[in-house]
Order: C-alpha cells, then sequence, then structure tokens
C-alpha cells in the first residue's frame, strides 16, 4: 500500500512563511498520499481528497516528528523542524580570504586599527549603512604559501573581539589550490586544516570572533566521511550553492546531498540531513559572477519562487576585490550594495547562520 508524505517532506526547515505562527507554534498543512479510506496524521483524522488527506498540525520551535498512520495500520513519519528565527533573515558571507590578514600584519606596526585595511573598511561602512554582518571564510596560507594564518599578529585581539556582533571567521580550506580539495577527501584532511585555521583565529581574533559552528567548505564538496569531520569539529551548518544540474543532479558546490534533497532545500533555503547532522543553507548569488544587474535579478527571482523561504543569501569572494587580481571588479562595492538594497527592500535583517537555528 502507498503511504507518502508529500509536504512537508523529511528534513524541511520551516520559517512563519510556512504557515501560520501561533502562540503554540506554527500551524500547517500536512498533505499525505495513501491507498487507504481513512488516514489520521499526528493522531488527529486527515481530510482525503483524490487519493490525498491533508491535516493542520501545530509544530513547535525544533524538531518535530510527524506520523500517518492509515486506518489498516500502515505507517509513515518524517522529522521536520520549525526554526522561527529564519524568519526574514539575510547573510552575506565572504570566501577565499587570506589577504586582508596578510596586509594587516604587513602594516602591524603602522596601523592602529584592523580598519586601516581597505577591504575592511569597506565592510565597516557597509555595516553602519545598512546593518550588515559579515562572515569572512578564511584560508590557512596564501598560494605562494609566503603567510599563514601563523603570521597573523595578536595585536588586534580586542578590536575583533569587540566587532565580532557584525564580523566573523571561520574554516573554508588550506588555500585557494587545489581546487576542490576535499572532494575524496576522507575527513582526516578537513579536521587537519580547519583545526589550524581554528587554532589561529582563536589566537588572533579570539573566541567572540570565531564562527565556531558555521562555514562553507571550499567549493562546496566533500564526502560523507568529510562532513563527519565537519561535525566533529564543531560545524553545525554549512552553506552552499546546491543548483541542479539539467538532469536535477546536485551541481557544484553541493556537497554529499542526493538529488532528493535538492526540491526541499529549494523550497525553504534550509535542509536537515540527518546522516550528516548537520544544516545546509542556500546560497542564492554569488556576487561577483555576472552583471551587477543580473544579480538583483537572482535575489528577486530567489524571493518569488519559493514563498515559504525566510532567509536568502549572497556570496562574495574577496580577491575580486584588489586592482592586482586578473578578474578585479572596480564595482565590488556596488555589487555588496544589490544584496543589501535586496534586504532592505524585502525587510530581511542580518544574520549569522548559527543565528537561524537558535
Amino acid at each position: 500500500m502507498q503511504l507518502q508524505f508529500l509536504t512537508p517532506q523529511n528534513g524541511a526547515c520551516l520559517c512563519n512563511r510556512a504557515g501560520t505562527p501561533t502562540d503554540a507554534g506554527l500551524v500547517i498543512t500536512v498533505s499525505v498520499r495513501a491507498d487507504s479510506e481513512a488516514l489520521s496524521v499526528c493522531g488527529q483524522p486527515a481530510r482525503p481528497a483524490d487519493g490525498v488527506f491533508t491535516a493542520e498540525v501545530v509544530l513547535t520551535k525544533g524538531k518535530n516528528t510527524l506520523t500517518a498512520t492509515t486506518r489498516e495500520g500502515e505507517v509513515a513519519t518524517v522529522s521536520v523542524w520549525y526554526l522561527p528565527a529564519a524568519t526574514n533573515r539575510f547573510r552575506i558571507s565572504l570566501d577565499d580570504n587570506i589577504r586582508f590578514l596578510a596586509d594587516i600584519a604587513a602594516h602591524k606596526d603602522t596601523y592602529q586599527s584592523v580598519f586601516e585595511n581597505p577591504y575592511l573598511a569597506l565592510l565597516r561602512r557597509l555595516h553602519g549603512e545598512y546593518g550588515a554582518k559579515f562572515h569572512a571564510n578564511l584560508f590557512y596560507q596564501t598560494e605562494d604559501g609566503s603567510f599563514t594564518l601563523a603570521d597573523m599578529p595578536d595585536t588586534f585581539r580586542e578590536e575583533w573581539r569587540a566587532n565580532a556582533d557584525w564580523l566573523r571567521f571561520s574554516f573554508h580550506a588550506r588555500a585557494e589550490f587545489p581546487d576542490a580539495p576535499y572532494l575524496t577527501d576522507d575527513g582526516t584532511g578537513i579536521a587537519r586544516d580547519l583545526a589550524a585555521v581554528r587554532r589561529e583565529i582563536l589566537r588572533f581574533a579570539g573566541e567572540e570572533a570565531y564562527a565556531a559552528a558555521d562555514t562553507t567548505l571550499h567549493w562546496g564538496a566533500c564526502t560523507a566521511a568529510g562532513a563527519g569531520a565537519l561535525y566533529e569539529a564543531g560545524v553545525r551548518h554549512v552553506a552552499g550553492f546546491f543548483n541542479p544540474d539539467r538532469f536535477g543532479n546536485p551541481g557544484p558546490v553541493s556537497y554529499q546531498l542526493t538529488r532528493e534533497a535538492l526540491p526541499t532545500l529549494l523550497a525553504h533555503g534550509i535542509y536537515y540531513e540527518e546522516a550528516s547532522a548537520l544544516f545546509y543553507v542556500k546560497i542564492d548569488v554569488i556576487l561577483n559572477a555576472g552583471t551587477r544587474e543580473g544579480l538583483r535579478q537572482e535575489l528577486d527571482a530567489a524571493w518569488e519562487s519559493a514563498p515559504a523561504r525566510g532567509c536568502f543569501e549572497a556570496l562574495m569572494h574577496e580577491q575580486y576585490f584588489y586592482e592586482d587580481y586578473r578578474r578585479y571588479l572596480p564595482d565590488f562595492e556596488a555589487r555588496l550594495r544589490v544584496a543589501l538594497d535586496f534586504a532592505g527592500e524585502k525587510g530581511l535583517t542580518a544574520a549569522f547562520l548559527s543565528d537561524l537555528t537558535a
């Protein structure tokens, strides 16, 4: 006998836009396909219509297990999450970061503040204007190895800590190359490199500035063992692109997720995978890709295509800030403003990934 939850799917992470928030929790409509004359959902009789049964249930904050039971005794369950804090939120993450730290280290005797660095000065200016928060994923070393995080002085530790309410750091990879460094890694490489980055962030910036639970892995590709290594290191939320290819399979920056997970993730922006115990969060637009006009179109399309979503994200790569980079973007700042203007117009507030599941 066929018995299947249609909505919500297992692993779905719902915010207030996915139902009706009440004092008791989030009221949602559950739909289940079943070859039966009668069915209950969470003990409540469901309404039949052409082989599909619907019922209203109330989700409480956190994980909820929903159970459908037919008159004949067949049972199906799904686990879904209600995340009220993921409602109307926006994040900007910054990948491939290392050069701004090398600059600060090179000027450790002349800079009175880390915000004398032009890249950080821009971020602070946008924070002041928009209330923006920035999450920067760090390499351990530059491409040529001439600078590593171990070379970063702890002179500015108190300043990092004082600004940790809007600027935080986490692990990305050991270096920019090779591409997709953890694609086949058994977890040992991730564990080694993450530990090195974490050790240095804690030393030079302090625990407050270290986003222990949040990251975007370089190239967003890993094995199940690699995902396990992230979890063991304290990571709980990872961001990725997750766009399916033309065959419906996970495209680049989709970690180890299967194609079955993609529709749920795309509909809600967050997906919880039980096997890895990680929350996966959708990145909507890469700000250094395409045209500036196209970026706003991508963000608007994400908003329109997923009315149940509550969190949206834009990603920028640090290297495009610098004039000596071969793909330098003179409108680097303007592209960030496209994303921030979008967030402001939609009434979204700045967040870190760990805020979404709080």
